[in-house]
């Protein structure tokens, strides 16, 4: 089985994630996380799954077993095969936008001080900017509530 984990940026995605990936360790240590990774350069994090990372995720899923994946990416002909066509399920982070501004504008301040390398969220500076990120990134959560089998994640139901 391949979960997808997706959500709003700032919503415990990364959480989730953390508690899927142990779940998925629990149940049984013939997993595909590790050749999930390793195929992935070392991320478990896709932008947007293409053709060829498609073909590559069946085939961890049939040669390894389960694996979990995040992206933040709205409903796309290849996720919604994923989910349709190989019974992919889905998980959808969300939180009060108000508290996702104020954390996107703490971890671009940790970025620009050198505290994540990756660039995240370094252009939010002010309540504006993340005000501008957040509505962007809401489009995407509302291309999903609405799809069937995808589990909603409350931020504040896990706090």
């Amino acid at each position: 089985m391949i979960i997808i984990n997706n959500g709003v940026p700032k919503s415990a995605t990364t959480l989730v994630y953390q508690f899927q990936m142990d779940l998925i360790n629990a149940a049984s240590s013939a997993n595909g996380l590790q050749a999930f990774k390793d195929r992935n350069e070392g991320w478990h994090w896709v932008p947007t799954v293409t053709d060829d990372i498609l073909e590559q995720m069946l085939e961890v899923d049939s040669e390894y077993g389960c694996f979990v994946f995040c992206t933040h990416s709205p409903p796309e002909k290849n996720t919604l095969r994923l989910i349709e066509e190989f019974g992919a399920k889905l998980t959808c982070g969300f939180r009060d936008p108000r508290d996702n501004v104020l954390s996107m504008i703490d971890h671009g301040a940790k970025t620009r001080a050198g505290g994540d390398l990756t660039g995240a969220f370094e252009q939010i500076r002010t309540i504006q900017d993340g005000v501008e990120a957040v509505k962007w990134r809401a489009g995407i959560f509302e291309g999903w509530k609405d799809n069937s089998g995808v589990l909603m994640v409350k931020y504040e139901d896990l706090m």
